[in-house]
């Protein structure tokens, strides 16, 4: 349908007010009927801030992987040159600065708590400002961090189950189970650029 009748409004309305009740509705629009520049304009800027988001996680993730030392220190430059600069180029109080800076060392110690830490990072870059409401930006964070920690989670099941099943004799005629990969960037490249679109998220 295109448009949400009246009636269905006040329906859905005295749903959500109900304890307990929960209402979701579909709706299609024309672009016939309605201008989409605006909605356009927010999926894309959606679609960047999900992939720097997924960068910054996949770079350390990458840092704790390898052994190499060269490596180690490729990671950590791609780091520091994009999210230092962007906190310390940044119009927040020092405090806040410190903060985030204090964030960025301990994950190169160890990745944790990536649900409550990388959202404190991501407001400091330009495709968080972007979006323009940061609770619906805020949000996109937390979904791409919950989307990394499940391929984590993952990839920890498939390095148990691989030891099982090495410790079959008969397992080493066959071929090994290939490894789980980390979340792939959203949209396509065009002239070394990313373009596409992803969804908004408005908690309320």
């Amino acid at each position: 349908m295109n448009l949400i009748k009246r009636e269905r409004i006040k329906e859905m309305e005295s749903m959500v007010e109900e304890k307990g009740r929960y209402s979701a509705e579909s709706i299609r629009i024309s672009r016939a009927r309605f201008g989409l520049k605006g909605l356009d304009h927010f999926s894309n800027r959606s679609r960047a801030l999900a992939n720097d988001t997924l960068y910054f996680l996949r770079q350390y993730y990458f840092f704790h992987d390898t052994n190499d030392p060269e490596k180690k220190t490729l990671y950590r430059r791609n780091i520091e040159t994009k999210y230092y600069r962007a906190i310390i180029k940044s119009e927040y109080p020092n405090e806040k600065k410190e903060a985030a800076i204090k964030i960025l060392d301990e994950l190169f110690v160890r990745l944790k708590a990536l649900g409550s830490t990388i959202p404190t990072i991501m407001k400091f870059t330009d495709s968080y400002k972007d979006i323009g409401y940061s609770v619906c930006a805020q949000q996109i964070v937390l979904a791409i961090c919950n989307t990394f920690m499940s391929h984590l989670k993952l990839i920890q099941n498939y390095h148990s189950d691989l030891r099982e099943w090495n410790k079959a004799t008969e397992n080493r005629r066959r071929p090994k189970p290939s490894r789980p990969g980390l979340p792939r960037y959203i949209g396509k490249k065009v002239k070394g650029e990313r373009v596409g679109k992803w969804k908004a998220i408005y908690p309320s």
